[in-house]
């Protein structure tokens, strides 16, 4: 089956509310990393621009989406990943929607991307997978394709998120697992993150406006 075929009936819905009800009163705390990307710019009227915000008070706002979370600190569409996104400004958090086996629908970026995002591989629900874990031979690469269509509510909730990635040369489940890219980090991954269902993520972040958006 086709990628886009799987996401034609795999309903990958993007859902946009606003956050402010999850931030809490919590103040915006963005961390260094703006910091950092502002000094790695080119000298120049932009840059000295944004170096003036610095020290200032930094507020919520609708133009700062939390797509996924914040995926390159948590794993992706959990629990922490959305308060994270909150928690550092963003004023709408997104929850991309698909389906389990028994059509209950959850967080997720794609109706087959478990394999990449969960532990899946090295559980027995790794044998329910559309494609099961093969290792890499030779010049073959590791494959995968776990699907949340392969699987029953009750047994997405068993599964543990993790930092988006897989090491396609790895020959053991377990080190398939073991591919953060080098821009995203694995140090809030240590504790469980929590997965989110979509009836879930409306009762955390309590829908106050917004839009739906639906397709492929």
């Amino acid at each position: 089956m086709s990628l886009a075929h799987t996401r034609a009936i795999g309903l990958v819905a993007a859902l946009f509310v606003a956050a402010p009800a999850m931030a809490g009163e919590t103040p915006v705390e963005v961390g260094v990393r703006p910091l950092y990307l502002i000094d790695k710019m080119v000298d120049g009227p932009l840059k000295d621009a944004l170096k003036a915000c610095i020290g200032k008070p930094v507020h919520r706002t609708l133009f700062s989406i939390g797509h996924r979370g914040a995926p390159l600190m948590f794993p992706e569409h959990t629990v922490e990943s959305n308060r994270a996104a909150a928690w550092q400004g963003a004023g709408i958090l997104e929850c991309d929607v698909t389906f389990t086996k028994d059509k209950e629908l959850v967080c997720r970026h794609a109706q087959n991307d478990l394999h990449t995002t969960t532990n899946i591989v090295t559980t027995d629900l790794g044998k329910k997978c559309t494609q099961p874990f093969v290792p890499a031979s030779g010049t073959k690469s590791a494959q995968a394709e776990c699907r949340t269509s392969d699987i029953t509510l009750a047994e997405f909730r068993q599964l543990t998120p993790k930092m988006d990635g897989a090491n396609v040369s790895a020959v053991t489940a377990k080190n398939y697992l073991d591919g953060t890219p080098n821009w995203r980090t694995d140090l809030y991954a240590a504790e469980p993150a929590k997965t989110m269902t979509h009836k879930e993520f409306y009762r955390t972040v309590p829908c106050t406006g917004g839009q739906i958006h639906t397709g492929a």
